[in-house]
Parts: C-alpha cells; sequence; structure tokens
C-alpha cells in the first residue's frame, strides 16, 4: 500500500511539471496587429480660423491685365520665383504677370503638346477644414470660354478633392471649402485653367483645425506571457 502511495503522488508530480511551462523556454509570439483602421474625429473645442496663406499679387508689377507679361516667372524645377511673392516657394508653370495679377496663359511644351499654365499654394498642412476665397477672370483677348479647375492635392500623393468654376471676363470672387487633406505638411491648392486663358488674384486659405489626427500604434513589448507595454504617437 505504501509502494502504491509513492506511485501515486510521483505520477500526480510529473502531470504538474508537464502543465506548467519552464518559464526558461517561453518566447514572445509575435505580433499581429488586428485592430480595424482608425479614423479622425471631430474636435469638441473651440477652435478660432486662422489665415495660413494669402498672396495679392502686388508683385507681379510688370504687364496689364489685358496684356500680360510675355516672360514666364516659373523656374526649371516648378517653382515660381521668389521674388515675386510675398511668401516663399509657390509652386507653378508658366505663370505671367498681369499688372498686379497673375496670369495663366496657353503654352506649347517640345514633349507635351499644348496646354495652360498653372499655380498653387507653398505647401502647408490643412487638416481640417479650409477655405480658399479668391478673384478671377478670363483674359479679355479669349472672352468666349473660360473654365478655372481648383484642386485640393497631397504634393506626394494627388488629388484629394477638386471643384470648377465658369469665368466671365469681368472679376468675380469665389469661396469653395474642404476638409480632406492629408494629416501631413504636403497639401496645396492647385489653380488651373481648363478652357481659356485666365485671370487670378487675391488668393487666401482660412484654415479651421477642428480634426484631431488619429493616433498610431507601436508594436506591443511583451514581457511575460501575461504582460505586455502598449504605446501610441
Amino acid at each position: 500500500m505504501k509502494n502504491l502511495m509513492i506511485v501515486c503522488a510521483l505520477l500526480v508530480s510529473a502531470i504538474s511539471m508537464q502543465a506548467v511551462p519552464f518559464a526558461g523556454l517561453w518566447k514572445p509570439e509575435p505580433f499581429v496587429n488586428k485592430t480595424t483602421e482608425v479614423k479622425p474625429v471631430k474636435s469638441k473645442a473651440v477652435v478660432e480660423p486662422v489665415v495660413v496663406i494669402e498672396e495679392d499679387f502686388s508683385l507681379f508689377t510688370a504687364g496689364t491685365e489685358d496684356l500680360p507679361d510675355a516672360a514666364s516667372i516659373t523656374t526649371n524645377n516648378y517653382f515660381v520665383k521668389n521674388e515675386y511673392t510675398h511668401e516663399p516657394n509657390w509652386i507653378g508653370y508658366n505663370v505671367h504677370q498681369a499688372g498686379g495679377a497673375c496670369a495663366l496663359l496657353k503654352y506649347t511644351h517640345e514633349l507635351y503638346g499644348q496646354g495652360y499654365g498653372h499655380i498653387s499654394t507653398p505647401e502647408r498642412e490643412l487638416y481640417g477644414e479650409v477655405t480658399v476665397t479668391f478673384r478671377a477672370r478670363r483674359v479679355k483677348t479669349n472672352p468666349t470660354r473660360g473654365k478655372l479647375w481648383l484642386a485640393l492635392c497631397d504634393n506626394t500623393f494627388g488629388v484629394l478633392e477638386s471643384t470648377t468654376f465658369e469665368l466671365t471676363t469681368q472679376w468675380q470672387e469665389f469661396s469653395w471649402t474642404t476638409n480632406e487633406a492629408t494629416f501631413n505638411d504636403k497639401n496645396i491648392m492647385q489653380f488651373t485653367p481648363q478652357e481659356g486663358e485666365i485671370l487670378i488674384d487675391d488668393i487666401k486659405l482660412v484654415r479651421t483645425r477642428n480634426i484631431i489626427p488619429p493616433t498610431i500604434a507601436n508594436n506591443p513589448i511583451n514581457n511575460s506571457p501575461t504582460e505586455f507595454v502598449a504605446s501610441w504617437e
């Protein structure tokens, strides 16, 4: 009977040892992120609108509205020369002075054929609600047709949202609001004629930062089979 009890005790001990893993052999499991996409949320705080870009093209002194200057003031790498704008790093191609306004004229490229010039605001953080206002009209030498395409773009990704405006030979004020900017500092507003040469002036961007960017979850650090450290950016 005594021997039987000893054998039973040894069996119980062996079973218990198999059920408890040896701590020295434990390895953390690879992390698999099974979370769903985290989307930005509206801020509940009162956020005041801020003017982030404003340009009146008063340094575009050559030429006139009826006869824009013949020389483009853009560089080979698609920037407007900094001495013509109140803030540097405006982007564009075939941009012309028109006596205090900006003229976007037709051109012929040796590789791409005919097109129209364009101008874009400097790169910025624009997430939240952004309202762009400006004045525009057709060049009077092209009195029958004129359309402007305005696009919010991520300059590393492409077009995020766009709209078009019908123009006449008279100056008109336009406004457009969007909240589709990406969460980086590479967002721009691009102005491009679609039909006919145009003049543009008094561009202003007003931003209300009423969207909170989503957080980014880092991979957790496993400390033990039952403990890990989580962190976010």
